[in-house]
Parts: structure tokens; C-alpha cells; sequence
């Protein structure tokens, strides 16, 4: 009974020091690293949800362990629950109402950074993200949403010191240019990601549906969707791609080859008579 009382005084506590703008941590202990005896194995992963990727980036890439144990630690040292009482500390405040589309390009910026190593008694891995934002580099902190004051509604990032900067920078855009170079060698000028026209007016996305086909859905970017097409089976799919300088949205699969859906002003349809531009490389051609 004495313990119970006891554990809920703390929570009073606890919850009267949070609204006067104050915070509490737990302790870290379990994840700050402290020290990697022997080796690591590096593993990165690129775009929107990084971390729970499971394609790897095939790189040969390699980061010193000691400069990822600042970085891990450094990232591990923000706390929340203190950030949301002192959004002035915080250097990048992104506002998804205002600038939906800078939202959308710092969330697809994401690499997770992972290590792989032998722990005290078993193998162990610890992970980080980093994103970019007009070419400085940030960890994502925080997110304040609809029930937060008007004016402080958004996500909130801390900017890297500037050695880490400089650190990391040529590392991840090293990483970035081999997934360049991968991806255009599996699927040519396609993808299977979202991926916008050239004048950043509409994206389009692909999702496996339960039918076992590939649904594209063209969304404008107001995020209002135009567009929906069944083109092909998933197990078909090799990806779709933009012409340069129109909406003509193209997809290429094993069994029907590459077709085109042109926008008539209202949706995206089936065009038969459309040629594919010259620039387009085809996946394998």
C-alpha cells in the first residue's frame, strides 16, 4: 500500500513539474555507449522511415567508430519532454501547414547510420538518424501537433555541430550517390518510390494491394489524390517514371513492357499512342 502511494505521489510530481515547464529523463544508461570493443559492421539505409528500412544500401562506405559513438550519444542527449517547454533551444522548426512540400523533402532526406557490433554478451547493434535541410544536417527531436499552441505547432529539429558536419557530410553523400547508382542499375530511370514531376505539381506512389496488383495513386500537392490505376500484377512491377517536362507518367513490367498514362486536365489515363522519350532508360535495357 505504502508503495503504491508512494509510486502515485511521483507521478503527481511528475506531472505537475511537466506543466510548469519543466522535464524529466530516465536514465540513458541502457543506450548511450560508452565504449566499442574490437569491431563494427556499418549498415546504412536511405528515404522516408530509414530506420525501419530493411533495404540496405550497398556500399563500401565505412565510419569511425569513435565519431559514431559522438554522434549516437550527442542525439541521445536531447530530451523531449525538455524541448517541448523550450522550443527557442531548438535550431529548425518545420510547419507541415505552411510548407507542406519542405516537410516532405527533409523526411525523405533520412539516412539511418547503424552499427553492428560484439556487445558484453552478445552481438548488439545502435542506430541514428540524420536528416538534411538546404545542405546542413540535422537530428529530429521533436513533433508538437494539433492540441500545442497555434504558433508552435510543427517538427522541430536539432541542426549537428559543425565538425560533425564536416565529419559526416562526405560519408552520406557518398552513401547517397552508390544508392543512386544501384538503384539505377535495377531499375533503370524507374522507381518505386514516390517520385514527383518535374514541377513538383503531383507525385506518384506505388502499393501492393491485397489482389496482388500494384495500385499507382497520383496525388497533387495539396494532397488532394487526382488519379488512381491497377496497371499490373507486383510481381510483374519493375517501376514508374516522369517524362522531363509534361505528366506523362510511365511504368514498365515484365509482362507488359513499358505503357504510358497522360493526363487529360481531369485524371491520368491509358495513352497507347504515346513514345517514350529517348532519355528514359528502360530497367536491363
Amino acid at each position: 500500500m505504502i508503495k503504491k502511494r508512494l509510486t502515485g505521489l511521483i507521478l503527481i510530481v511528475l506531472s505537475l513539474s511537466l506543466l510548469a515547464g519543466c522535464s524529466f529523463r530516465l536514465p540513458s544508461s541502457e543506450l548511450r555507449i560508452d565504449n566499442i570493443e574490437g569491431g563494427i559492421q556499418c549498415e546504412f539505409r536511405i528515404g522516408k522511415n530509414a530506420q525501419f528500412s530493411k533495404n540496405k544500401v550497398m556500399t563500401d562506405t565505412v565510419f569511425d567508430k569513435e565519431e559514431f559513438i559522438e554522434l549516437f550519444n550527442l542525439r541521445e542527449s536531447y530530451d523531449p519532454n525538455y524541448l517541448k517547454y523550450h522550443l527557442d533551444e531548438c535550431s529548425l522548426k518545420i510547419d507541415t501547414r505552411e510548407k507542406p512540400e519542405e516537410y516532405e523533402k527533409i523526411d525523405r532526406s533520412e539516412i539511418n547510420i547503424k552499427a553492428v557490433y560484439e556487445g558484453p554478451e552478445n552481438t548488439t547493434s545502435r542506430n541514428v538518424s540524420v536528416f538534411e535541410y538546404e545542405s546542413r544536417l540535422y537530428f529530429f527531436v521533436l513533433c508538437m501537433g494539433s492540441r500545442s499552441k497555434d504558433d508552435e505547432i510543427g517538427y522541430y529539429y536539432m541542426e549537428l555541430p559543425e565538425d560533425m558536419q564536416d565529419y559526416w557530410r562526405p560519408i552520406l553523400e557518398k552513401v547517397r550517390e552508390d544508392d543512386k547508382k544501384s538503384k539505377e542499375k535495377d531499375y533503370g530511370s524507374f522507381t518505386v518510390e514516390r517520385t514527383y514531376t518535374y514541377d513538383k505539381k503531383y507525385y506518384a506512389e506505388c502499393t501492393v494491394q491485397n489482389s496482388g496488383m500494384v495500385l499507382i495513386e497520383i496525388t497533387d500537392s495539396h494532397k488532394i489524390r487526382i488519379s488512381s490505376f491497377k496497371p499490373c500484377r507486383a510481381s510483374d512491377f519493375w517501376g514508374i517514371c516522369w517524362e522531363y517536362d509534361n505528366y506523362n507518367l510511365w511504368i514498365q513490367s515484365s509482362d507488359i513492357g513499358c505503357i504510358c498514362y497522360s493526363f487529360n486536365g481531369e485524371e491520368w489515363e491509358l495513352n497507347k499512342e504515346a513514345v517514350m522519350p529517348d532519355y528514359i532508360i528502360r530497367r536491363h535495357s
